[in-house]
């Protein structure tokens, strides 16, 4: 590769980041991305107990990492515990205790929900049997009636 052909690289390089950020900028700042609240919705957000002056506030305080002097823990320190720390309370003491459910016994008009674990779900609604499981598609969605 010679001097022309690496200036001329970089200046495409170059001309193709300014083009990609020109788009991105045009993109982000479309209308359909929002505006500023006026109306109803403006007096909802004033009335608001989380809203202060100019931005919205948690009321429940929230412990949150900082390397401040006080907490003498800062994130390396916490990421070496996680990794390396004592990891005896993470697992139950004993056996979980387990019912395996019959479904038969079930009242058929009685709405219930039973957890099967992971992610998969026994619904009975309005006389309907339903059955939720992920993992037979994409996307958890009813797979079973009765």
């Amino acid at each position: 590769m010679n001097r022309r052909n690496f200036i001329r690289g970089g200046l495409i390089g170059a001309a193709g980041l300014a083009a990609a950020g020109g788009g991105i900028f045009y993109f982000v700042n479309r209308p359909e991305f929002g505006r500023l609240p006026g109306g109803d919705r403006l007096k909802k957000i004033l009335n608001s107990p989380h809203y202060f002056s100019d931005h919205f506030e948690c009321l429940t305080p929230v412990k949150v990492m900082t390397e401040d002097e006080a907490n003498k823990e800062n994130r390396i320190v916490a990421t070496l515990k996680f990794l390396f720390g004592d990891k005896s309370e993470l697992s139950p003491p004993g056996i979980l205790p387990t019912v395996n459910p019959n479904f038969h016994d079930i009242d058929p008009k009685k709405d219930c929900a039973v957890w099967l674990g992971h992610s998969t779900i026994y619904l009975q609604l309005a006389g309907k049997k339903i059955l939720i499981d992920p993992v037979f598609s994409s996307y958890a969605s009813p797979i079973f009636f009765i």
